[in-house]
């Protein structure tokens, strides 16, 4: 999979694990570098998440990455968010 971005070209999805078998969301440009992780590794609240849904980066370097992924059409934003700190993360959903 692999989508237009507004600043950075093609942004290629890697779906991997993180250590603890959540889904992790790396994106890379086209010659395969990193150009962002587009989830976030929540271990403690891993029980709101299921097949193919992930938490998403939305906020800093990643806000204008993270609206060129859900246009793309190969995510979902779910009705579901979660509070770490002073942040909350929605919910996303990889569709295949």
């Amino acid at each position: 999979m692999e989508f237009a971005t507004t600043s950075y070209g093609v942004a290629r999805v890697n779906k991997t694990t993180y250590m603890d078998g959540n889904l992790a969301i790396l994106l890379t440009d086209d010659m395969g570098g990193p150009l962002a992780k587009l989830s976030v590794n929540l271990p403690e609240h891993s029980e709101f998440l299921k097949e193919n849904q992930f938490f998403a980066k939305t906020y800093a370097e990643n806000e204008e990455i993270a609206k060129d992924a859900l246009k793309s059409g190969f995510f979902r934003e779910l009705d579901k968010v979660i509070m770490s700190g002073w942040v909350t993360f929605p919910v996303w959903e990889v569709i295949e």
